[in-house]
């Protein structure tokens, strides 16, 4: 499997550099997908493969593109005018910290407060304050959305007093969000999970694998709690710590 998703990466990067055959024309697209060159590189003249709508939706979750972010964007929807890109970020390079570098995590809690205060007001003055239940959960992402995976730490664990019970739970939910969909689960709007694949499908070993490897990823904040030691260890023992409110961090 692990192979045949290296394949197809290496397929969509050179189809989205040219967007079309050697040949200069798309004409031996069939109606499966896309056709381009060999992705594996051993060509002879003339071969070609055909990437369906799937592999090229593993190849969009796998490249390091711009379509992947896209993508897991699309799963983390927003009022118009707002951004889930850290979110987002937060599903490939979950230690990344575009909101907190160099906060303490008294200081993220600070700056995270300020900045769900600024969502709030944002989305109050055009008309529709913030509503919990709104269409697949947008305006939670919406109000989240600017901040990274530490600073949803910050708010999930109540750092300082400083949150509702209703924003921890929406932190907890992003963040066992993006546990999911970074060991290749769907979680997101029902609309799209049709659409969504499993790049880890019949490939326990590479689910366990990738599933370690974010783990490890994540802030050394989030490492210092016994919910990330207690995740890591079901993980390395080959079980999922994915069950409904159950994530790697709950709302108490």
């Amino acid at each position: 499997m692990m192979s045949n998703v290296l394949a197809y990466k290496a397929a969509f990067e050179r189809l989205n550099s040219s967007g079309k055959t050697d040949a200069g024309t798309d004409k031996n697209a069939d109606k499966s997908g896309t056709s381009v060159q060999n992705p594996a590189g051993s060509l002879q003249a003339g071969d070609q493969v055909s990437l369906s709508a799937a592999a090229k939706a593993i190849a969009a979750q796998t490249a390091g593109s711009s379509a992947k972010k896209s993508y897991y964007e699309q799963l983390m929807p927003t009022r118009a005018g707002f951004s889930s890109a850290n979110l987002a970020l937060g599903i490939t390079k979950p230690g990344a910290e575009p909101f907190s570098k160099g906060k303490s995590l008294a200081q993220v809690a600070d700056a995270a407060r300020a900045e769900l205060d600024k969502q709030y007001a944002a989305m109050g003055v055009t008309g529709q304050p913030f509503d919990p239940n709104s269409p697949d959960g947008q305006d939670g992402y919406s109000l989240m959305g600017n901040l990274d995976r530490r600073a949803l730490l910050a708010i999930a664990n109540n750092e300082g007093g400083k949150f509702s019970k209703q924003e921890q739970q929406i932190a907890t939910s992003i963040m066992q969000q993006q546990q999911s969909l970074a060991s290749g689960r769907f979680s997101g709007p029902s609309s799209m999970q049709d659409s969504w694949v499993d790049i880890y499908a019949n490939d326990p070993a590479a689910r366990q694998q990738a599933s370690l490897h974010w783990l490890d990823q994540v802030s050394d904040d989030e490492k210092k709690t016994m919910n990330w030691v207690s995740a890591r260890a079901q993980v390395q023992a080959g079980s999922t710590p994915q069950a409904p409110g159950a994530g790697i961090f709950h709302a108490v």
